[in-house]
């Protein structure tokens, strides 16, 4: 009777023990299945990599996922067929891990390899342990800029303002400080001749705040200086130039966009021209920070074209005055839409090209809903293509978390100095056939 209840717990004891252990199999094993594991321990033996995160979960897929409009024009047009899978990809291909605060180390692109955890529900999973991550090599690292002898760097400053308390930047001057500091460290880290800033305060007040903290740790008093742009109306959000004096020199009026009665964004799209000092070829460089997504997406890409339309007007009106004498025209910024939106496809319709669809096409500079893909874009008239040499977005901000911004907490490191990556352009001026 002893050997047989012996044998029974034994029995039990198995079977207990073989139903707590996590069944082992390959993402691709789950996908369609997922109620079917509901409530099993699972280990995902596919390595997976965070795409996105939040402050209760993360967002894994087995391969970083990418905005669809980056690739495909969307489901009202011709190809809606690709538009249509790259989001069923994103859909299915992705688990949203909900777990405890992991803090501000983790980044988007750190992978981990066989995840244990608990089904919960259609791509859902529960661990109440944390998993061990696996860090990106080098994220931050500075590409290789080829044979330029001028780097142009596009960087939104996610609305660096000195005048506080409005309705967005700092709100305290502690953190006005923090923040001028995290993207004076980040701008001199990127070591650019010319810097084309987005989201920053309209005026001579907050720029001079910048440079002056450039100039201070760069431990010489003029080595940057920025551009006067006087007077525009609008609201207090504007961009501006910011440049290394022994390098170039701007010349030439800055100009502004033909102003839209409607949405008043003449003055976020501006041109300047720069000499290159040591050869004295010349280049014009614009700024654009186009409007916003709002409301349906019908309206936003009818704004946004209407922005690019003045944009338009503004480079036909310098070219028939001959303002800057140069076809060589950069146009940059915050672009507020992907490769494949309207606006973007109407301004290449205009004769210009996309930088980064030629150098680096699958690359990013904006994380969002755990999407990646470029907000931040170059475009180049036929003859300025020729003298560009690479360009690549650094990821100094797009993939950490939001906690090491200037609003969160104390740091003080060049990194979430905004929620944009900024791009670097290697530029070699020579005269064109």
């Amino acid at each position: 009777m002893m050997k047989r209840r012996f044998a029974i717990a034994c029995l039990l004891c198995t079977v207990l023990f073989v139903s707590a252990r996590p069944l082992s199999l390959p993402f691709d094993s789950l996908m369609g299945n997922w109620e079917k594991y509901i409530g099993r321990e699972v280990e995902i033996t596919t390595p997976l990599q965070i795409s996105g995160i939040f402050y209760d979960s993360l967002i894994l897929s087995p391969e970083r996922l990418m905005v669809p409009e980056q690739y495909a024009e969307g489901l009202a047009h011709a190809d809606s067929t690709r538009y249509y899978e790259l989001k069923q990809y994103n859909r299915t291909h992705s688990v949203r891990l909900c777990t405890r605060f992991y803090g501000y180390k983790l980044q988007v692109g750190n992978t981990v390899r066989r995840l244990r955890a608990k089904v919960t529900g259609d791509r859902q999973l529960l661990t109440g342990k944390t998993p061990r991550f696996l860090a990106q090599r080098h994220p931050d690292a500075l590409p290789r800029m080829e044979d330029a002898t001028l780097i142009v760097c596009q960087a939104n400053i996610q609305n660096y303002f000195a005048d506080l308390g409005g309705y967005a930047g700092a709100k305290t001057q502690e953190q006005f400080e923090r923040q001028t500091m995290k993207i004076a460290k980040g701008l001199l880290y990127l070591n650019a001749d010319i810097y084309t800033l987005c989201e920053i305060e309209r005026g001579p007040k907050t720029t001079q705040i910048l440079v002056d903290a450039m100039n201070r740790m760069s431990k010489q008093a003029d080595r940057y200086a920025w551009v006067d742009l006087g007077f525009s109306d609008g609201d207090s959000i504007s961009c501006g130039y910011i440049y290394r004096t022994d390098r170039v020199r701007p010349y030439g009026e800055p100009r502004f966009a033909v102003q839209d009665p409607v949405n008043h964004y003449h003055y976020r799209m501006i041109s300047c021209g720069f000499e290159e000092i040591s050869s004295g070829e010349r280049m014009v460089l614009g700024i654009n920070h186009l409007r916003s997504k709002r409301g349906r997406p019908s309206r936003s890409d009818s704004i946004r074209v209407r922005n690019i339309d003045s944009l338009m007007v503004m480079i036909d009106r310098f070219r028939a005055d001959n303002i800057y004498g140069d076809e060589d025209i950069l146009l940059v910024g915050d672009w507020n839409c992907y490769r494949q939106e309207r606006p973007i496809r109407y301004l290449i319709g205009q004769g210009f090209e996309d930088v980064l669809e030629r150098y680096d096409p699958d690359g990013y500079s904006y994380v969002y809903k755990a999407e990646s893909g470029y907000l931040d874009q170059a475009f180049a008239s036929p003859t300025m293509m020729q003298q560009i040499t690479t360009a690549h977005p650094v990821h100094l901000c797009a993939d950490y978390y939001y906690s090491l911004g200037y609003k969160r907490g104390s740091d003080l490191t060049m990194h979430r100095y905004s929620d944009h990556d900024p791009i670097l352009i290697g530029i070699k001026l020579h005269a064109y056939e």
